[in-house]
């Protein structure tokens, strides 16, 4: 049964993701999700494929998908100017923080993808070399990223070290400088205790 329960990627056909959410083509069902989340689609399809293992009619669902609401802090969409904010600030962890780099990796945007990314907190022993695989991450991906926190600071060293676009979060106007050039996506994620949410008002009010 267990191994059952799942739909996987590889069933999805026309997979595309942008600033309106996620679409894909599961079978005869369209999935349309409001939110341009990775881990969001996976939970879905998990959810629908649960429905057919208990014998309903997983495909009648497949419509209230675009019903759905992110809360706030959870990939929810922000339109500010040229750019659209993601406020994913609620929490971090090394999965979710890989999660919230790959959405925003094939995100189809006509414009610069940008990450700003505070401390994964209670990580224990382990947090400094979590944190410089997310800078390694983030080198890879191609994606700007702006680090905050002392934990941060590993993942910015190991950008460095392989040759990515990063900088250090010092000041909101430094960041809302930087914004006030081009256009595109810019995702925020940390872990509850750092507050990133701060940045997205401290930048979006005035």
């Amino acid at each position: 049964l267990a191994r059952r329960a799942v739909f996987s990627f590889d069933e999805l056909k026309n997979l595309t993701m942008g600033d309106d959410g996620v679409k894909a083509n599961l079978e005869t069902c369209e999935i349309a999700l409001p939110v341009a989340s990775l881990g969001l689609l996976k939970s879905a399809l998990c959810a629908l494929k649960v429905l057919e293992v208990v014998g309903l009619d997983w495909k009648r669902y497949c419509e209230n998908l675009r019903e759905f609401e992110p809360p706030e802090g959870r990939f929810r969409p922000i339109r500010w100017g040229n750019w659209l904010l993601i406020d994913d600030t609620y929490n971090a962890n090394p999965p979710s923080v890989k999660n919230a780099l790959e959405s925003l990796r094939y995100f189809f945007f006509s414009g610069q993808k940008l990450a700003v990314l505070g401390d994964m907190l209670e990580l224990g022993e382990y947090s400094e070399r979590l944190h410089r695989q997310v800078g390694e991450m983030c080198a890879k991906y191609g994606i700007e990223c702006w680090f905050f926190g002392r934990w941060m600071q590993k993942a910015y060293e190991e950008c460095v070290k392989a040759k990515g676009n990063c900088f250090r979060l010092e000041s909101e106007e430094k960041l809302k400088k930087r914004l006030s050039e081009g256009s595109g996506v810019i995702i925020f994620k940390g872990s509850r205790g750092v507050r990133m949410e701060r940045f997205i008002k401290l930048i979006t009010e005035n």
